[in-house]
């Protein structure tokens, strides 16, 4: 399919993208960030401290928008495929190839966040688990005056 030319704003002209192109390019795109998406969850996964989860909790917020626009465009991008009245198909062969190409990935990226969030939650309950026994121990601490001034004739009646 022939390129045609489009005005911009500025003196040069662009050529506008047929729908094969447009496709090709977003699942491109689509790919090289869930890679890269990937990366950055895999990266904290092997450190899942406090300031990591933080950092995870984060990027996890800007992946969500990520994900929502590169759903929107491939819903949009869906529509006007299957209202194409004739397909390439040689492009058809390429475009499906990255389509199960970004599927993979994006299964995968969120086979990642799925074991993150288990990390996470899993911490949280060791945390909680934890803080529980120190506030026991922080009673036992009180009931004894373990740590204070006792005057030197104290007796322990419990002794």
């Amino acid at each position: 399919m022939a390129s045609i030319p489009v005005k911009t704003g500025k003196a040069n002209f662009v050529p506008q993208l047929s729908l094969v192109e447009r496709i090709e390019s977003h699942l491109r795109r689509q790919i090289t960030w869930l890679q890269e998406a990937a990366e950055d969850v895999r990266s904290l996964e092997e450190q899942l401290t406090e300031d990591a989860l933080e950092t995870l909790i984060f990027i996890q917020q800007r992946h969500q928008k990520q994900i929502e626009h590169l759903a929107r465009e491939r819903n949009g991008l869906l529509h006007e495929w299957r209202n194409a009245t004739e397909h390439d198909p040689d492009a058809k062969k390429r475009i499906d190839a990255l389509g199960q190409q970004a599927d993979q990935l994006r299964d995968q990226l969120q086979e990642q966040y799925q074991k993150g969030f288990h990390l996470a939650q899993a911490q949280l309950t060791h945390g909680a688990a934890g803080l529980k026994q120190l506030q026991k121990t922080r009673e036992i601490f009180r009931k004894y005056n373990v740590g204070g001034i006792t005057p030197p004739d104290y007796l322990d009646k419990k002794a």
